[in-house]
């Protein structure tokens, strides 16, 4: 009973399968938005209840996460990467099915801490915290302290 929005453009060399999921979606009462722009993207993030992330591949750090980190959005994916440390315990990794659909159902529990994420991954990601940290570590490398 939760209307679902599906972000993300079907690209040259996706799967058949990935196609044909992605377009019978659209006809089953799901909404659609395809390839987004950043500002939709951003909106998108703010307003939805949970960022489901069920990409195939088998690493967890992108943009999409850190950017719904950022927005305070709860995220739920599979047991993949480096979710739970790049999440800092506001990702719900779930290592099963039924413990990813329990999850999809228990995101009420998660609106009281999206303040909290918000503010933790704006410390931990925003241009203030990353460009100081990569220019202590490339002054490390040119000084030979750090390879």
């Amino acid at each position: 009973g939760v209307k679902l929005d599906i972000a993300g453009g079907v690209m040259p060399g996706d799967s058949e399968v990935y196609n044909t999921v992605t377009k019978s979606l659209c006809t089953s009462g799901f909404r659609y938005w395809g390839n987004i722009g950043e500002t939709d993207k951003i909106q998108l993030l703010k307003s939805c209840r949970a960022l489901l992330y069920c990409a195939g591949q088998t690493q967890i750090h992108e943009h999409k996460t850190v950017e719904a980190l950022m927005c305070g959005t709860p995220i739920i994916c599979y047991d993949w990467g480096c979710a739970e440390e790049i999440g800092g315990g506001y990702i719900r990794v779930c290592k099963t099915e039924s413990e990813f659909l329990d999850s999809i159902q228990s995101t009420l529990a998660f609106e009281t801490r999206m303040k909290a994420q918000s503010d933790w991954a704006i410390s931990k990601y925003s241009p203030d915290a990353v460009i100081p940290a990569y220019i202590e570590l490339y002054e490390k490398i040119a000084n030979g302290e750090r390879w």
